[in-house]
């Protein structure tokens, strides 16, 4: 019985960066008891699950089948860290982010308000619009954005507007509440 409580104290080191990454504890612990070589470097290697959630106004019927989701705000400065001067105000950000609204509504496609929210986060405003995502990356790069949330059918990625790739997310619906 002492060898297994020998062997779960190196487990613990894998636990705590997969949880770290948004990967269950538990289950990560017992990996890394009983297979420490392999499970240490994987949590190391191993992407962070974003936990990204969002409100709509109301419920929304028909989502189309593929759209983006974009805001106008700056990201927070305690997520990215970014140099003061680029930071904005409150009312700029608002500023910012009634633009963005005013031009996905000239390009006359459907869209709807969002908020966009950490569970332990602030909520951040954002739009829904049923633009390709290259032209959604076009357009949030016009708004000093660096990334957007692509939507095929189900499935959630962020994508990277400049470089073009994205990370998949998973399920939409799981994410999204009215």
């Amino acid at each position: 019985m002492s060898g297994y409580f020998l062997l779960a104290i190196p487990g613990l080191i894998p636990a705590v960066i997969a949880s770290q990454k948004g990967r269950p504890f538990l289950l990560w612990w017992a990996y890394g008891t009983f297979a420490f070589v392999l499970a240490f470097p994987h949590a190391l290697i191993m992407k962070r699950i974003i936990h990204t959630r969002f409100r709509t106004p109301g419920p929304i019927v028909a989502w189309p089948k593929e759209f983006v989701v974009l805001t106008g705000f700056t990201t927070l400065e305690q997520v990215w860290p970014r140099a003061e001067a680029e930071l904005r105000t409150l009312h700029e950000n608002r500023l910012a982010d009634q633009a963005l609204g005013n031009e996905i509504e000239t390009m006359g496609c459907w869209y709807t308000r969002l908020t966009g929210y950490l569970p332990k986060g602030t909520p951040e405003p954002g739009w829904v619009a049923a633009l390709a995502p290259e032209e959604g990356a076009a357009l949030a790069l016009r708004h000093d954005q660096e990334s957007i949330y692509v939507v095929r059918g189900d499935e959630l990625s962020l994508r990277n507007c400049e470089v073009g790739s994205e990370i998949k997310m998973g399920s939409w619906r799981e994410r999204v509440t009215a």
